[in-house]
């Protein structure tokens, strides 16, 4: 979809991990006990994906934990190792909403 790049910016990813923080903390609360969620997007960049993992894992405490998914998934289903560190623009930064081409 090369059209999108022309509308992105690096505050787009800020306002997508608020909305997919709200999504993962639905489907935690709706979880009985014992229960497991999925969860997964269609974004390679790590404030849709870690930086959402671990601001619910915050929140939610020691209620939730992470299980490996090399223990949980098909064996034809190649899994790689998360980031442990990644960059957060500031949005009030000069530039920072600048459009890329």
């Amino acid at each position: 979809r090369p059209h999108c790049w022309k509308s992105w910016s690096l505050e787009f990813p800020l306002s997508l991990h608020q909305k997919q923080l709200q999504i993962l903390c639905r489907g935690l609360h709706l979880l009985r006990a014992g229960g497991r969620l999925v969860y997964s997007t269609c974004s390679m960049n790590p404030i849709e994906n870690e930086a959402v993992v671990a601001a619910a894992l915050a929140r939610f405490g020691g209620d939730v934990s992470l299980l490996p998914m090399s223990d949980h998934c098909p064996k034809d289903l190649e899994v790689s190792a998360c980031l442990q560190s990644w960059w957060v623009p500031d949005p009030e930064e000069p530039g920072c909403g600048a459009q890329h081409a």
